[in-house]
């Protein structure tokens, strides 16, 4: 027979014990959001008052103004649209422009594209 004793795992325990150390490691999180995210526990939670015995809050409350009327909105929106058609118009003149000049110029001044291609021991001289 073998002297060697059998190998123990890390953590040990059995699977019932597992079980419930997941179970608790994913209900904890789940009961706590559940618990404390409602808005009047919010609500003193960020109060300063009960804390420090000075008025405001810990995180500001958002304003909300008054929502504009539909006709308020399409304009909003038509005046976008306008923008973003005006700043594509300008975006394409600027290409047609750099396209233009190269194809009137489709060789560069100096060298040119052919004289780059051959090297310089292939190349004859007029």
């Amino acid at each position: 027979m073998s002297s060697r004793r059998p190998i123990r795992r890390v953590g040990g325990g059995t699977f019932t014990l597992e079980a419930f150390k997941f179970g608790l490691y994913v209900a904890i999180p789940v009961l706590a959001t559940a618990a404390y995210n409602t808005p009047g526990v919010m609500d003193n939670l960020t109060d300063l008052t009960k804390i420090t015995g000075k008025s405001g809050r810990w995180a500001p409350q958002p304003s909300v103004g008054p929502m504009p009327s539909r006709e308020e909105i399409k304009e909003i929106r038509r005046r976008a649209e306008m923008e973003e058609e005006e700043e594509y118009q300008r975006e394409m003149a600027a290409v047609k422009a750099v396209v233009a000049k190269k194809v009137a110029d489709p060789v560069p001044a100096v060298g040119g594209w052919r004289q780059r291609l051959v090297p310089g021991w292939f190349r004859r001289e007029k």
